[in-house]
Formats: C-alpha cells, sequence, structure tokens
C-alpha cells in the first residue's frame, strides 16, 4: 500500500483549520502590527523619505481600521523627544499631523536647556576652581563638564522628571 502524500499546505491547513485566535490575541496582534507600522512612519519622516503630509494621511488610513492608532502614534512621538535636543521634526509632525498644541513642550524644553546650561556653567566653575587648586589654570586650561559624573547624574534626572512630566504638559 502506498501512503497518500499530502503537500505542505494541506498539512496546514489540515493543522489549522480548528483553530480561532481569542480576543486577546487579535488584540495584541493588531497592537504588535500598529506599533510596527507607527515606527516605520516615524523613522521614514525622521529620515526625510515621506513628508508630514503624506505621513498625516498614512496615520489616517491606518486609524480607520484601528481605532486607537492615533493615541500610540502620540505616545510614541512623545517618546521620541530628547530634551537635551532641539526636537524640530517631532514637534513639526506632533502639531501639523496630530494637531497637538506643542507651545507647552517647546517652553518645558526651552526651561530644560536653560537649567541644563546653567548646571553645566556651575560644573565648569567647580571644575576650574579644583584644577586651580592643584596649580592648573591659564587659557589653555578648560575643563570638560561632560566627564563630571555629577553632571551626567543630574542631566539624567531631570531628563527622566521631563519624560514623567510629558502627559502634562500635552496641549490639545
Amino acid at each position: 500500500k502506498m501512503a497518500v502524500i499530502k503537500s505542505t499546505l494541506e498539512l496546514i491547513k489540515e493543522t489549522t483549520q480548528n483553530l480561532t485566535l481569542s480576543y486577546k490575541e487579535k488584540e495584541n496582534h493588531q497592537k504588535n502590527e500598529a506599533a510596527g507600522k507607527i515606527n516605520g512612519l516615524i523613522q521614514k519622516y525622521l529620515d526625510d523619505i515621506i513628508s508630514v503630509s503624506t505621513f498625516k494621511s498614512e496615520m489616517e488610513k491606518s486609524e480607520k481600521t484601528f481605532p486607537e492608532f492615533r493615541q500610540i502614534m502620540e505616545t510614541t512621538l512623545l517618546d521620541h523627544l530628547q530634551p537635551e535636543s532641539g526636537n524640530p521634526k517631532i514637534l513639526k509632525v506632533l502639531e501639523q499631523a496630530l494637531g497637538i498644541d506643542t507651545e507647552p513642550l517647546q517652553e518645558r524644553i526651552s526651561q530644560f536647556h536653560k537649567r541644563m546650561n546653567q548646571e553645566r556653567s556651575k560644573i565648569i566653575k567647580s571644575l576650574r576652581d579644583a584644577l586651580k587648586k592643584r596649580g592648573l589654570f591659564g587659557s589653555a586650561v578648560i575643563p570638560n563638564p561632560s566627564q563630571d559624573e555629577m553632571l551626567q547624574a543630574t542631566l539624567q534626572k531631570m531628563k527622566e522628571t521631563f519624560k514623567n512630566q510629558l502627559p502634562t504638559l500635552r496641549g490639545t
């Protein structure tokens, strides 16, 4: 007797025909798909492959099939904000594609920069004083604040505070 040879496709169909995804599994799959699409859209935009208007139309298209798309997009974009940089592209897409008033965010970023510069100036002065006590001074002696652990710890704490305040800074 000869065994019946079945194609791989037929075998897969047989074994999976009675399997169905639960609501939670479908939801997780949809969220993972949306997250992948969101990250792709953001990266294309940041790399200047797509414009803000293309970004917006792609987002609106995806929003029709997945209503939480906009909220996930907003959260992901806010996560991309780096208070130590200018963030012009992220702020632009938040404003033009999602319709968010970015003034409170820009104000907070400005405050962050001001405080960061104050901290850096304090550290430079203390490093300069420490070098002077060791007999090292003059125009050629330039302290390096970026190597100072206390400054790095302070900046890290400031970044965390900034990130924690993002939900309350978001305009509508």
